[in-house]
C-alpha cells in the first residue's frame, strides 16, 4: 500500500522554477494550475512504479501472492484533489489490467468497485481465494466505519503496508493488516528501484521468525543480533502527516 506525495510535486517545481517555498505561496494561486499538472503527473508516476513493484513482488515471491494497493480513501472525496487521483487512475488502470493481469487475477472492493469495473471490466469483485493463486487487490473508496465493504473479508494476511512518508492507516484499517511489516519510504516511490526494495522486503519477512509463548527465540543469531544493536544509542523514527521522518538520537 502507498501514497503519492504532493509535497514532492510541489518540491520538483521549486526547483525547475528556481523559486522559494515563500514565493511559491504568495503566488499559489497564480500556480495552482501547473500544480495540478504535476501532482496528477506524480500520481501517475507513483502508480505506474506500483505496478513494477507487484510485478516484481509475483516474480521474487515463492508462494501465492496478494499484491494490494490502495489508490483512494473515502474521504478523499471530500477533498479538493479528488478529481485528479481519478484522472490517474483512468490514465493508468489499463497499464494495471495489461501488465499484471499476466501474473494474477485481478479484484477490487470499496464502495465505487461497480463503477472501475465499468470502466476496466477485466476487474472482479473480491470472492474466497484459490490456495495457490496470485490476486492483485484495488481499493477504491474504502475507509472502516465510513465506507464499508464486506468484501475485504476475502482478503488473505497482508504481509507487506508501504508507506511513502507516513506511517499510518489513514483509515483504511482491517484484520488482514494485523501481522503486516511495516515499511516506511523515506521519499516518494518512484525514486525507489522497485527490485532491489522487493529483494530487501522479502528477505527481512524471511527472517521474521515467531517465538514460543514464553517469548523465547530458538534462533542464537537473533540474541547474537540485538546483543550488538544494545550497545548502539537509542533512536526513534517519528512519523509526520506534513514533515519528513525524523531519525532522532535520544
Amino acid at each position: 500500500m502507498m501514497d503519492a506525495n504532493a509535497r514532492f510535486a510541489v518540491c520538483k517545481k521549486l526547483k525547475e522554477l528556481g523559486m522559494t517555498p515563500r514565493e511559491f505561496l504568495k503566488r499559489v494561486e497564480e500556480l495552482k494550475g501547473m500544480y495540478k499538472q504535476e501532482i496528477t503527473n506524480t500520481y501517475v508516476q507513483n502508480a505506474r512504479w506500483s505496478i513494477d513493484l507487484g510485478e516484481e513482488f509475483f516474480k521474487q515471491n515463492d508462494g501465492p501472492a496478494d499484491y494490494v494497493v490502495f489508490v483512494y480513501n473515502y474521504e478523499n472525496r471530500r477533498r479538493g484533489y479528488w478529481k485528479l487521483i481519478k484522472k490517474a487512475i483512468e490514465r493508468v488502470g489499463p497499464e494495471v489490467m495489461e501488465r499484471l493481469g499476466g501474473y494474477a487475477n485481478i479484484y477490487a472492493f470499496g464502495i465505487d468497485k461497480e463503477y472501475w469495473k465499468k470502466r476496466f471490466p477485466g476487474l472482479k469483485f473480491l470472492r474466497k481465494p484459490g490456495a495457490r493463486e496470485n490476486r492483485a487487490i484495488f481499493g477504491f473508496g474504502f475507509q472502516q466505519g465510513r465506507a464499508y465493504d464486506e468484501g475485504v473479508k476475502y482478503i488473505r494476511e497482508i504481509d507487506y503496508f508501504i508507506r511513502a512518508s507516513q506511517l499510518r492507516l489513514s483509515g483504511m484499517y482491517f484484520p488482514s493488516l494485523d501481522n503486516s511489516l511495516f515499511v516506511l519510504l523515506t521519499h516518494p516511490p518512484s525514486l525507489y528501484n522497485a527490485r532491489k526494495l522487493v529483494k530487501h522486503i522479502l528477505e527481512a519477512k524471511k527472517e521474521d521468525v515467531e517465538h514460543d509463548r514464553y517469548n523465547i527465540y530458538h534462533d542464537p543469531k537473533i540474541y547474537e543480533e540485538w546483543r550488538n544493536f544494545i550497545k548502539t544509542p537509542p533512536t526513534a523514527i517519528i512519523s509526520s502527516i506534513s514533515r519528513p521522518p525524523k531519525i532522532v538520537r535520544l
